[in-house]
C-alpha cells in the first residue's frame, strides 16, 4: 500500500537451513496452504486483515510474495525497501504471537534472484522481488525511469530490473516465476487484490500484482481457491470490523510501522479512536469482492 503518495524456481536451502523445509513448503497435514501476492510490503495488513491473521492462528501454511519494493520513487530506495522489508516481518511476527524474530534469510535456488526470509518456529515464509514501485496511476518514478507492473503487463516496457539491479523479468518471466512459487508450495488457496478498474480510487500496483497472479495461479494452481480483496474502495462502505478486531489490526501495523517512516505517526498510537483519516479508517474494514468471472480472467485490463 502506498498512499497519495526465474523460469522454474526450485526450493533448496543452505546449510543448517534444510531442517525447515517441511515448515516452509507447508507440509504439515490438514493445514490450508495460503498463498498471498501482493504489490507492497504493508497491503497484506492493510487490506487482508483480519483473514490473514486468522490463517495464521490456524496454523495454516503461508507464504506472502510481494512484488515491488514499495520505494515510491524516494532517494536511496533500496535502503528504504530493506525497512519495509523488516517491518513486514515484524508485523508477522506480531500475527504469530511470537516473542522473538527468529527469521532466517533463504533464497529459492535458481537463475532469479528472489530474496526471502521464512520463520524456524512456523510454516511461514516471506518472499520480495524488488521490482520499482509505479505509483497510484502506474507511471513510475523518476528515480526507477518511469517502470511499473502496469507498463510490464500492457507491453509499453519489455522487462521490468528489480531496483537492487538483479536481473530483469519480462511479462512471461513474472508469471511463469509465481506460477513455479504456487506449484512448488502447493498452493490450494490464492489471496491476492482486486485485479480490476472498477474503482478510480485504486492503485494500479495492485490491481496488476493481482493480474499476474490471476495469471499464474492459471499456469501453476489452476484447482486453487482465490480470494480477492478491495484496496482503496474499501472505504467506500461502511465500517465491518469489531473494536477488537480494530485494535488487533492497529496492534500489527504498528509493529510494521515502526520500519516505515512513510507511515503516519497517528498509526503508531492509538488510530481506533477514530475512523476518518486516511489510514485510519482501514483499520475498521476488510472488504472481498466476489471473483467474477470478468475480475478472474488474467487478461483484465
Amino acid at each position: 500500500m502506498r498512499s497519495r503518495r526465474p523460469q522454474a524456481v526450485s526450493r533448496r536451502f543452505g546449510a543448517g537451513v534444510a531442517c525447515l523445509v517441511g515448515l516452509i513448503c507447508g507440509c504439515g497435514p490438514e493445514r490450508i496452504h495460503d498463498f498471498y501476492v501482493l504489490a507492497h510490503a504493508d497491503d497484506d495488513l492493510f487490506f487482508m486483515n483480519p483473514d490473514l491473521r486468522a490463517s495464521l492462528a490456524e496454523g495454516n501454511s503461508v507464504r506472502a510474495v510481494f512484488l515491488t519494493a514499495g520505494d515510491a520513487g524516494v532517494a536511496r530506495g533500496l535502503r528504504y525497501a530493506r525497512a519495509r522489508e523488516r517491518g513486514s516481518q515484524a508485523a508477522y511476527t506480531a500475527m504469530l504471537g511470537a516473542s522473538h524474530p527468529e527469521w532466517m534469510p533463504f533464497a529459492p535456488d535458481g537463475s532469479r534472484a528472489l530474496h526471502g526470509a521464512a520463520r524456524s518456529d512456523a510454516p511461514v515464509s516471506l518472499v520480495f522481488l524488488r521490482l520499482p514501485d509505479g505509483g497510484p496511476r502506474g507511471t513510475g518514478f523518476a528515480a526507477t525511469g518511469g517502470a511499473s507492473l502496469e507498463r510490464l503487463w500492457t507491453g509499453e516496457i519489455d522487462s521490468l530490473r528489480p531496483i537492487d539491479g538483479a536481473p530483469g523479468f519480462t511479462k512471461a518471466d513474472l508469471t511463469a516465476t509465481l506460477a513455479d512459487l504456487m506449484r512448488e508450495f502447493r498452493a490450494d488457496r490464492i489471496n491476492t487484490l482486486d485485479p480490476r478498474d472498477a474503482y478510480p480510487e485504486g492503485h494500479s500496483d495492485h490491481r496488476h500484482a493481482a493480474r499476474f497472479a490471476l495469471a499464474a495461479r492459471s499456469a501453476g494452481a489452476s484447482e486453487a481457491r482465490l480470494r480477492l480483496y478491495r484496496d482503496y474502495s474499501s472505504l467506500l462502505e461502511p465500517a465491518n470490523l469489531s473494536a477488537q478486531e480494530c485494535a488487533r489490526k492497529a496492534e500489527i501495523i504498528a509493529a510494521y510501522a515502526a520500519s516505515d517512516p512513510l507511515v503516519p505517526r497517528a498509526m503508531r498510537g492509538t488510530p481506533c479512536q477514530s475512523d476518518t483519516g486516511f489510514y485510519e479508517r482501514f483499520l475498521w474494514r476488510q472488504y472481498q469482492v466476489a471473483p467474477a468471472p470478468a475480475a478472474t480472467d488474467p487478461q483484465t485490463r
